[in-house]
């Protein structure tokens, strides 16, 4: 066949979310599944009779029915876009963001302070510890706040600058702890990269 280089623009563009899709998968199907509610697949798969927790929320309740495209599946697999009905819980009961995962199988669960690795962007002044941010996590908005400066990092190489630094300035990279002042579920990246 043709080189993807010799092809029209609107041929081989059209792969690139396939592709994308198929390395999710094989990448993710090894854990247990996670999704944050916004309704994509992220780990593992889904299929009714299904029971899954949901947190922050704390509730617990079983898939009976799963669609994607308005048509049913009987199993979801990383990467797709779908919709699920789940037994005895209201939607009013869940939020944007939410997590829900395998309730057998490494539940989710919110967490009381998270290490998390970031860069500082447009930022006048310094940052320091007891700062609070609103975050952007999968698809919730939450403010938390710095409780440590562990490291400063450099941002291209991610190479260790500084232990503990007093501050934080516009263009830094750091490992810092973070406290969330609301209820917020956050997965390892090493195990749940999507989330």
């Amino acid at each position: 066949g043709k080189k993807a280089t010799q092809m029209a623009e609107p041929c081989w563009r059209c792969l690139i979310p396939y592709f994308l899709q198929c390395a999710m998968r094989a990448n993710h199907c090894a854990f247990p599944c996670k999704m944050s509610i916004r309704l994509v697949v992220l780990a593992q798969s889904l299929w009714p009779g299904m029971v899954l927790t949901f947190s922050p929320a704390k509730l617990t309740a079983e898939v009976k029915s799963i669609e994607m495209h308005h048509q049913g599946l009987q199993t979801a697999l990383p990467g797709h876009n779908v919709g699920f009905n789940i037994k005895n819980v209201s939607v009013k009961n869940l939020r944007r963001g939410d997590v829900a995962g395998n309730a057998q199988q490494d539940p989710p669960s919110d967490v009381s302070s998270f290490i998390a690795q970031i860069i500082m962007l447009n930022h006048p002044g310094k940052i320091k510890v007891g700062y609070s941010p609103v975050l952007d996590c999968h698809t919730t908005h939450v403010s938390c706040r710095f409780a440590e400066l562990r490291e400063k990092l450099d941002r291209r190489t991610g190479k260790k600058l500084e232990d503990w630094p007093q501050y934080l300035m516009s263009g830094d990279g750091a490992t810092v702890k973070l406290v969330p002042n609301k209820p917020l579920c956050v997965e390892s990246f090493f195990h749940y990269p999507p989330l």
